[in-house]
């Protein structure tokens, strides 16, 4: 997955992973909620989605601080990214970014306690 850094400035340009995305044609709002209950919520249509684990590493490549992305909450990606950062050097390598995602999102699972799905690696 190439890692596409946001810029404010131009228009976003969709990945072609997010044409598959479970939750492609709901309302964003579901996946900024202000409450944990609506986190949950959107953690739940990602638990079995087949684009969860680009989701998660897009987020995290992009630095993305607001929204449920691949399952995991704005704190979690937090944590994530602190935990990726002690545990692994900086390589460029987007395999082991895609790589990292899909151990971190077996890892974690969803904060509601679900475990995590067995995701492919396309």
């Amino acid at each position: 997955m190439a890692s596409a850094h946001l810029d404010p400035n131009e228009p976003a340009q969709p990945q072609a992973w997010m044409l598959h995305a479970k939750c492609r044609g709901l309302t964003p709002t579901a996946f900024f909620p202000s409450d944990g209950l609506g986190v949950e919520d959107a953690q739940h249509v990602c638990t079995d989605c087949s684009v969860r684990t680009d989701c998660l590493g897009f987020a995290l490549d992009n630095r993305i601080d607001h929204g449920v992305w691949g399952g995991t909450s704005e704190r979690e990606r937090r944590r994530i990214l602190a935990r990726r950062k002690r545990l692994q050097p900086t390589t460029g390598n987007e395999e082991s970014h895609r790589s990292s995602a899909l151990a971190t999102t077996r890892a974690f699972g969803s904060a509601s306690g679900a475990a995590a799905p067995r995701l492919n690696s396309a």
